[in-house]
């Protein structure tokens, strides 16, 4: 049995329909309806997470795979598998501190916002964002491939690297918008972060991810301080 039967046998088990689904996993409806389809052939791990984590269930057994664990004489002599956390600015920021970078100010609701910076400083930013969700990306790949104790050792940067992802995917469409707008003017008003996830389903699914990381994390940290 591959992926897309798997969850959707387990979904189905657990009475869930694919928006609930999606929701809860901070994905958008067409992303589970395609995975259950099987027209994802190598879905991204933080998805596969996203989904296991809604189902009660691991990645591996989602995948049909033990967790991946390596022998003791092959085993690397120095330095763990798990890279360090990538370094992260734009998805560091809360969507006030971000909208006064673009803006002057944080957006309030009705207000109108006028652009602070040119279209080619715009551009920069969206580079920037997109090279911050690339790295994070590969950061969650190596990840998954480390050995289980490894793993269990940086859970916590795992969440930390997943939630920053999310923030990191959320702005890449923030700052999206902002660029199109300078690069091609015309008679539409920019949006502050929240308009965005109002008007945007992919953007809602993230927000959806981002509290549930933020949960996790909290969760987490709770447990290492007791």
């Amino acid at each position: 049995m591959t992926i897309g039967p798997r969850v959707r046998e387990r979904r189905v088990a657990l009475g869930l329909s694919q928006e609930r689904l999606a929701a809860e996993a901070g994905l958008t409806w067409s992303a589970v309806q395609r995975l259950e389809a099987g027209k994802v052939a190598d879905p991204h791990y933080s998805t596969l997470s996203g989904i296991a984590h809604v189902l009660g269930t691991t990645v591996a057994e989602l995948v049909g795979e033990e967790e991946p664990a390596l022998p003791l004489d092959e085993a690397p002599e120095t330095g763990p598998s798990v890279p360090p956390l990538p370094k992260v600015s734009l998805a560091a920021l809360s969507p006030e501190e971000l909208e006064i970078r673009l803006f002057g100010k944080a957006a309030r609701e009705g207000e109108e916002l006028a652009p602070l910076l040119a279209v080619e400083a715009a551009d920069q930013l969206v580079h920037d964002v997109r090279a911050e969700r690339d790295d994070l990306e590969n950061w969650l790949k190596a990840y998954a491939g480390a050995p289980s104790e490894e793993k269990m050792r940086a859970r916590l940067d795992n969440t930390r690297a997943e939630a920053s992802l999310a923030w990191a995917r959320l702005y890449y469409l923030v700052l999206l918008d902002y660029w199109s707008k300078l690069a091609d003017p015309r008679d539409v008003p920019f949006k502050g972060v929240r308009q965005i996830v109002s008007e945007s389903e992919e953007a809602q699914g993230l927000m959806r991810a981002i509290k549930r990381y933020q949960d996790e994390l909290r969760r987490l940290a709770t447990g290492r301080a007791g």
